[in-house]
């Protein structure tokens, strides 16, 4: 069959995966699929990989990296796409080219990255005799009922078809409000809890120094980036989040700063992140659209005064 790859949108949760499978099975390797690309072209051609940066983000010639790829023949492997809405359509091409077999899972309702490529997309760059086979995930492995369903009809109401409830159940979500001094009494909350051995404060990038720094400051260990196991909380941006579970999720949405498709989708990812335990602290000024999403999940969570 040959070597496999794969192949993620995030260092994050390489990093994650390794850890949690130190041992791979014989001829599996786990990467970004910005590594692979940069390696399989280096490889291919014995050229960098054409890119340019613009705002701090790499902008990829995707033109001349799929004609210079096109004209190559790499070593067969199979190819594993995660998160593949989050993954550049040229990506799926590149590999449908180049792979034996090419799986890619996705979910458009997660989909945050601009980047990224909806079901439709996802569907022609495999390509292949149609009707291709489809399989869709009935049931949500990682959370509870109760959490899927407020995530649902909070963040994911356009959701036609939703999974199958999680067989496992739990405490109801808890939606407070209130600043970093609320986000440690449901930090120090839910550490209290036997069942709790891994929490995760969830929110945007820029919000994560104040909210590590008032967790700090209230004695409570929080996880350094290099070294996971150095504290049971971390304090982790939505974007590296995918993939990852926890225990206990504390969901903290800015108020400002991001458009509501994209928090809604960042929101909704965190909620089901949560094995257990989720706490959504809401800032005292809803982020537009967030006042009508609680709505939408009356009576799914349990409302505490700040």
């Amino acid at each position: 069959m040959g070597p496999a790859v794969l192949l993620v949108n995030s260092d994050h949760l390489v990093r994650w995966l390794l850890r949690a499978s130190p041992e791979l099975p014989t001829g599996l390797s786990i990467g970004t699929w910005r590594t692979w690309l940069t390696r399989i072209h280096g490889e291919c051609t014995g050229r960098p990989l054409p890119v340019s940066w613009r705002d701090d983000r790499r902008q990829y010639d995707w033109p001349t990296i799929e004609q210079a790829l096109h004209q190559a023949e790499p070593p067969p492997h199979r190819i594993f796409l995660d998160e593949a809405q989050d993954i550049p359509v040229q990506i799926i091409r590149i590999a449908r080219q180049h792979a034996t077999s090419l799986m890619a899972f996705a979910d458009p309702v997660q989909r945050f990255e601009g980047e990224g490529s909806n079901v439709e997309e996802v569907v022609d760059a495999i390509g292949g005799p149609h009707p291709w086979p489809v399989f869709a995930l009935e049931e949500d492995f990682r959370t509870t009922r109760q959490i899927q369903a407020f995530a649902t009809a909070a963040w994911a109401p356009s959701r036609v078809d939703p999974a199958r409830p999680a067989r496992r159940s739990g405490p109801m979500p808890r939606v407070v409000r209130g600043d970093t001094t609320r986000i440690v009494a449901e930090t120090r909350g839910l550490l209290s809890n036997p069942s709790i051995t891994s929490l995760v404060v969830a929110t945007a990038q820029t919000e994560r120094a104040a909210i590590t720094a008032a967790l700090e400051s209230a004695d409570v260990r929080v996880a350094r980036p290099t070294d996971p196991e150095s504290g049971r909380v971390r304090v982790l941006a939505f974007e590296t989040l995918r993939g990852l579970e926890f225990d206990g999720v504390i969901l903290v949405p800015p108020s400002t700063g991001i458009e509501w498709d994209v928090l809604r989708a960042h929101l909704y990812v965190a909620a089901t992140r949560a094995r257990h335990a989720l706490s959504v602290v809401a800032p005292t000024t809803d982020p537009p659209g967030f006042a009508g999403a609680l709505g939408r999940a009356a009576g799914l969570f349990a409302e505490v005064d700040a």
